[in-house]
């Protein structure tokens, strides 16, 4: 008789400890790498093992990080595509977006949040002088935000994120990245993001969000998108019951303007 071992994984799903199962497990459990590098760990796992089931575990835990879940589509839709390809592919949308937005985005002060790769690479190369940084709870990548603005030469000062709006009263703009776009032009981002959103409405300064075209999710809309996950309240230093989810919907009636590699693309505000 066959002793099927059975493994639980990060994403609540159960699979048999098949070839590939561990480095899946790796995948899922990885809460400190970018999307980009991410959604390449992804594309090459696929590829080496492509496997259908692998691919609806993959999106279904990562709900929000549609770069993630589009790699695990791609990579089995297009198997001659290597993984160096992919990677190369991704790099040049998130190039040529950081362009199109610093030839568009004329501000001195901007506000930000958390640690995406692009909007890091757009402040370094841009005009703005002086960078607001809202910490980001509740991982606070903000801090390694700011430390890493800073030491590009640029004038940064670290808030918390309560006071999001008396940095965006303080600003030319706001400019945040996205994990994913949706049919209707919501943006799904880093929790916080909608907040900070309003406040930007709300005080007249416009809202920008740096996204590529692999971050476009044309299935889904903002009242059909999937829940998201909820993570566990060890993270925010408490053993009772929490909120804790790492993403949430901003509908396109706050955001100014999209950048991405095909351009400009307006929002709805």
């Amino acid at each position: 008789m066959c002793d099927l071992k059975i493994e639980f994984n990060v994403a609540g799903e159960y699979m048999s400890a098949k070839e590939g199962s561990e480095d899946l497990n790796n995948i899922l459990s990885d809460n400190t790498s970018g999307s980009v590098d991410l959604a390449v760990k992804v594309f090459s796992f696929l590829h080496r093992y492509p496997d259908e089931n692998y691919s609806k575990i993959i999106q279904n835990s990562f709900v929000g990080m549609a770069l993630v879940r589009n790699a695990a589509k791609l990579a089995l839709s297009e198997p001659n595509l290597s993984p160096e390809d992919f990677r190369l592919h991704i790099l040049a949308q998130e190039r040529t977006a950081i362009s199109n937005a610093i030839r568009s985005i004329n501000a001195q002060v901007i506000t930000t949040m958390s640690n995406s790769h692009n909007v890091k690479e757009f402040l370094s190369s841009s005009e703005a002088n002086r960078i607001y940084v809202l910490e980001s709870r509740p991982m606070l990548e903000g801090r390694i935000m700011a430390k890493s603005l800073s030491e590009s030469g640029k004038d940064v000062y670290l808030i918390t994120d309560a006071e999001m709006c008396l940095a965006v009263s303080k600003s030319d703009a706001v400019l945040v990245g996205s994990d994913s776009v949706l049919s209707d032009l919501a943006l799904v981002h880093k929790v916080g993001t909608f907040p900070l959103a309003i406040c930007a409405r709300d005080l007249k300064k416009p809202f920008y969000s740096l996204t590529m075209s692999m971050k476009f999710e044309q299935g889904y809309e903002y009242k059909t998108y999937p829940e998201f996950v909820q993570h566990p309240c060890s993270e925010l230093g408490y053993d009772g019951k929490c909120l804790n989810s790492y993403f949430e919907k901003t509908p396109a009636d706050y955001v100014s303007a999209y950048f991405s590699d095909n351009g400009m693309i307006r929002g709805r505000r």
